[in-house]
């Protein structure tokens, strides 16, 4: 296997990216880009490319051959969790940090703020705030800086961005990894866990550029649902797990009020 090194002031603490992807090469392209701009320059990325049936896999070996901190590995018939978890197993850096394949930082000074405020606060994850990218119509969340526990994180709908977040390593490995028993909210379930055994944080800086229309983002309803098991799992207060099921209730109903919305603007439009 290549030899994976970081670039740049090794006085600085090592982050490793994460990014898994499966026929998105331009995807692929823009968050290596993203990352190549990075005014931080002590990091480097993992590479999970997944049976493509495009030149995804050619464009990950293009950026490994140019760079020796990017490593490519192939894998197939796994899911994003699982490739996350094989991707983390290698990781030896103090950080990680997980991007989707077509996702970018906000800026090039995205890595050194969210690693300066994760180092000043001993933080196990810090969160930022993200930007969904529509084109020309775009929408920023951020909200003020607050140390997190696992009920106030379980009921955000914004500040729950995988993209937006740096976590320490050993803190992710300590805990199991990701959870692949949820299909789509492990990551979920993984903050709610460090949540209740490590110092989270919630900062006002935008980190992420978020690509809408993935996975999660189609199956919403889903979505909602699964992260109530999680609740019920790891919340020890039925009470607060009641709340949380009326919050996923309510979550579900301003789902499909937007969808019959939708349907019916459509209507009309014919």
């Amino acid at each position: 296997m290549q030899e994976l090194e970081c670039m740049g002031d090794f006085r600085d603490p090592a982050v490793t990216i994460i990014t898994v992807v499966r026929n998105h090469p331009s995807g692929l392209i823009s968050t290596i880009q993203s990352a190549l701009r990075q005014g931080y320059n002590n990091w480097s990325i993992i590479i999970l490319v997944g049976d493509s049936q495009d030149n995804t896999l050619d464009v990950a070996q293009r950026f490994s051959n140019e760079n020796k901190n990017v490593l490519v590995i192939e894998q197939d018939g796994i899911g994003i969790y699982q490739a996350m978890n094989q991707a983390t197993k290698l990781v030896t850096s103090k950080y990680v940090w997980y991007m989707n394949a077509g996702d970018e930082f906000y800026d090039e000074f995205s890595i050194a703020t969210a690693v300066s405020e994760a180092e000043e606060g001993l933080f196990d994850l810090l969160i930022g705030g993200h930007k969904i990218d529509h084109g020309e119509n775009h929408v920023c969340y951020s909200f003020s800086g607050k140390t997190l526990n696992p009920f106030w994180f379980s009921m955000n709908r914004r500040f729950g961005c995988h993209q937006a977040m740096l976590f320490r390593t050993s803190k992710v490995k300590a805990l199991g990894y990701y959870n692949t028993s949820y299909k789509l909210v492990a990551d979920f379930d993984l903050v709610m866990r460090l949540c209740s055994t490590g110092a989270v944080r919630r900062s006002p800086s935008l980190l992420a550029v978020v690509e809408p229309g993935g996975v999660a983002d189609q199956n919403i309803v889903f979505v909602h649902r699964e992260k109530q098991l999680v609740r019920k799992t790891l919340l020890s207060s039925r009470t607060l797990i009641f709340i949380g099921q009326i919050w996923t209730i309510l979550a579900i109903l301003k789902v499909k009020m937007k969808t019959l919305e939708s349907l019916m603007r459509r209507e009309v439009d014919l």
